[in-house]
């Protein structure tokens, strides 16, 4: 059963992503109003979890750590690093784990780094050119999954 609700959890966190990384490909943002409904439904199912036995507390604070030094980062880079990527992690985290989060946002920083590269290499953006960081995201936890599910 406890692989079960991993699954579905893991599954739940791509489909979330999905419409994210389509909206901040398009407009390099996305809704605060939705985030913030994800965010708060991730939180009363870790609630829920939590009161069930699934899931401890020192757990649910692991799984917020890559939302919250996300959003600390976006203090810290002068806005530079978006506050709606960090808010979508929150969710993230609380659906597919503190580990499997982290791997993914790492995951997702290489690939978006790699694709900075790219773009200053072959001269087609500045260093003050915008990307979306949410496909990444998505890539990466796409990569984590699959690469989980493998080995």
């Amino acid at each position: 059963m406890e692989n079960i609700l991993d699954d579905v959890m893991s599954a739940g966190a791509l489909v979330m992503l999905l419409p994210f990384a389509v909206a901040d490909y398009r407009r390099k943002a996305v809704s605060v109003r939705v985030t913030v409904f994800c965010g708060v439904a991730a939180l009363l199912l870790a609630m829920v979890l939590v009161l069930h036995g699934r899931m401890n507390g020192t757990e649910l604070i692991v799984e917020l750590i890559p939302a919250v030094s996300f959003l600390c980062l976006h203090i810290l880079c002068r806005e530079q690093v978006g506050a709606g990527d960090g808010m979508v992690l929150l969710p993230c985290g609380i659906l597919l784990g503190g580990l499997r989060a982290f791997a993914a946002l790492t995951a997702a920083l290489f690939l978006s780094g790699g694709y900075a590269a790219y773009l200053l290499l072959w001269h087609k953006g500045t260093k003050n050119s915008r990307i979306a960081f949410l496909p990444f995201l998505l890539l990466g936890t796409a990569a984590v999954l699959i690469i989980q599910r493998c080995l």
